[in-house]
């Protein structure tokens, strides 16, 4: 992919959110600014729940992979809501609402793991989220559908070769706040520039 500034990212989040959410377009961004990076253990992710017991051929019992993991170079972008309300403001612990998210992606859904490559919540916090690193394949989009006039199944996978962003929480009659598209925006633009980091560990 062609290198990307924060601002193109700024200005293409205005009007090509893949969820399809107005953002009103006399929203201005800071040009140069840092995001903030939180990894697995600081959101306090249950590495366990990645892995069970498989017995091997000599009869010992082994620890592996429920969903092992494989790599493609990314290729696409695709963002996502995670639905349901999330309050904000001074003191919301945002980590815990990444946990409940993975646990219901995990346990429920049986995906191993969070679903998404990362996530970012309503201040601009970007969130490690599955497991693998760069360029490990998530989980976060699949599409079927029966076709009515042949009766087939058809099924679209996108998530190899792509990188699954979700926004925390529900944006149907509301956009974004200004801060979580100024994370995400400088997050995808330090993608295209690695070279060029603007990243904040906490």
């Amino acid at each position: 992919m062609p290198n990307f500034s924060a601002e193109f990212w700024h200005l293409a989040l205005v009007w090509h959110l893949a969820f399809g959410i107005f953002v009103p377009p006399f929203i201005t961004f800071a040009a140069n600014f840092s995001y903030r990076f939180v990894d697995r253990a600081g959101w306090g992710a249950d590495e366990a729940v990645r892995f069970t017991n498989e017995t091997a051929p000599d009869g010992s019992v082994q620890r592996v992979e429920s969903w092992p993991r494989e790599y493609r170079p990314i290729s696409k972008i695709i963002l996502h809501a995670t639905a349901g309300e999330v309050p904000s403001g001074t003191g919301t612990n945002y980590a815990t609402l990444i946990g409940n998210v993975a646990r219901y992606h995990a346990k429920t859904l049986v995906w191993s793991d969070v679903g998404y490559n990362e996530l970012v919540d309503p201040d601009g916090i970007v969130y490690e989220g599955r497991a693998g690193g760069s360029g490990v394949i998530a989980g976060h989009t699949h599409y079927s559908y029966k076709d009515t006039q042949t009766g087939v199944h058809v099924n679209y996978n996108l998530n190899s070769s792509s990188l699954g962003v979700a926004l925390l929480g529900s944006f149907a009659n509301a956009a974004p706040p200004p801060s979580m598209l100024d994370g995400l925006a400088q997050f995808l633009a330090d993608r295209e520039r690695p070279e060029e980091k603007h990243i904040e560990r906490i």
